[in-house]
């Protein structure tokens, strides 16, 4: 079962198009050198500035998981 935060995860690698080797021109280009940055952003990054803003604006929990 995916989780929401799972979901998101897949939604975004799906906008940025990952599974996709043979796009190598444009901004297509740029995204595949930037890969690394993006995907670290999408697997730790957001989960983590999600969560705490969830728990700025709920300060009654203690972990979220969105």
């Amino acid at each position: 079962m995916n989780t929401p935060q799972v979901r998101f995860q897949q939604l975004l690698r799906g906008l940025f198009q990952f599974d996709c080797a043979d796009l190598d021109f444009g901004i297509y280009r740029i995204m595949n050198i930037k890969r690394a940055i993006i995907e670290r952003f999408i697997s730790e990054d957001l989960p983590r500035l999600v969560n705490d803003e969830l728990c700025t604006a709920l300060p009654s929990l203690t972990y979220v998981a969105f």
